[in-house]
């Protein structure tokens, strides 16, 4: 997958995937839309170029092209949380205790677009048992080009999953937090997108 980060936040970076032996007669492989993010098939032993061009909506002016830094994260590695069934454990106490985690490596699931979030925001899945009725979710921010969503589910498994809430504070870089009065024992699936 390949991630494009451009430093100002109000940018929107776009870009494309291309293939070939030299900068003549390249294909395109795939697009980069204003997520920054595309995960696509590599083939080893092939060249591939990235194109990138950064837009920034101008108000009245509307969206125009721009220029601007920006960072990029290349990797080979899927997130092993990247779909449903790959949930990683968390557990449910009293207590504050944050796990790393991370979208890089992640797609879309687009099975599950409740809420409102960037269609093509790359999520990843957490799941848990509730100890209480009380549910408190936090997640805290360390990109300074990311607004999380927390979703949340109740479920016995990923084939019957049921959408409860969502928490979406709209601003990058805060923490999002997610409050739920739920069912003690009952199993619940967390998505961060």
């Amino acid at each position: 997958y390949v991630n494009l980060i451009p430093e100002n936040p109000s940018q929107f970076i776009f870009g494309e995937i291309l293939s070939g032996n030299d900068c003549n007669g390249l294909s395109n492989v795939a697009c980069i839309n204003e997520s920054g993010y595309v995960s696509f098939s590599a083939m080893s032993g092939t060249n591939y170029y990235i194109r990138t061009w950064i837009k920034q909506n101008e108000g009245f002016n509307g969206i125009i092209h721009k220029t601007g830094d920006f960072k990029i994260h290349i990797s080979n590695t899927e997130q092993s949380n990247n779909n449903c069934a790959g949930a990683i454990t968390l557990s449910h106490s009293t207590g504050c205790s944050y796990v790393a985690g991370s979208t890089y490596g992640a797609s879309k699931d687009n099975s599950h677009s409740s809420c409102t979030t960037n269609s093509n925001s790359a999520d990843v899945w957490y799941k848990f048992t509730a100890t209480s009725s009380n549910i408190r979710i936090k997640v805290k921010n360390l990109s300074e080009n990311f607004n999380p969503v927390i979703k949340l589910f109740q479920a016995t498994n990923c084939s019957n999953l049921s959408f409860k809430i969502c928490a979406d504070h709209f601003s990058i870089g805060e923490e999002d937090v997610l409050q739920y009065s739920g069912v003690n024992g009952a199993t619940y699936y967390i998505l961060i997108t």
